[in-house]
């Protein structure tokens, strides 16, 4: 009696384990088919393949100044800190594709005029060696950077 005690037991573990395992799996067939919504609630930039480049270059030379401005902030250097932030300033841009600036969402357009306003107030600053002043202006620099980055986004080439 025994014996058939154990294997019922073992039938009965292996059948919860079964209906278990069921339980938790996932049809990818019906998850291919049904995407779950994106959980990016960004605002997308439709920009074409150029815009799309430009900007994401862009913004890579726009960390690379903050980058710049750290190391001249570290030294206390006044003249590299406003070399670097002037390169940011309104005007300093290279030559946009076609429909670059048509392709912005307004709100987008704003922030990035706004951070190009604060590159100039950071290097006016820096030239005026007023820390505080140039270390405000960074700072309002950087957080623009960041509330753009928190609503928009640059889709991936498909």
């Amino acid at each position: 009696m025994k014996k058939y005690s154990y294997l019922l037991v073992i039938a009965l573990a292996a059948l919860l384990g079964a209906l278990a395992a069921s339980a938790f799996k996932v049809d990818t067939a019906e998850r291919d088919t049904d995407p779950a919504p994106s959980l990016d609630q960004r605002e997308v930039v439709h920009f074409d393949e150029p815009q799309a480049q430009f900007a994401l270059a862009r913004m890579r030379g726009l960390l690379e100044t903050l980058v710049s401005l750290d190391e001249a902030e570290a030294k206390t250097d006044f003249e590299a800190m406003a070399n670097a932030a002037a390169l940011q300033s309104p005007g300093r841009t290279a030559e946009h594709p076609d429909g670059f600036h048509d392709a912005m969402p307004d709100g987008f357009r704003s922030m990035s005029q706004q951070m190009r306003k604060g590159f100039k107030q950071a290097a006016d600053a820096a030239e005026a060696g007023d820390f505080d002043a140039y270390y405000r202006a960074k700072r309002q620099v950087q957080s623009t950077c960041v509330a753009c980055h928190e609503t928009y986004r640059i889709p991936a080439a498909p």
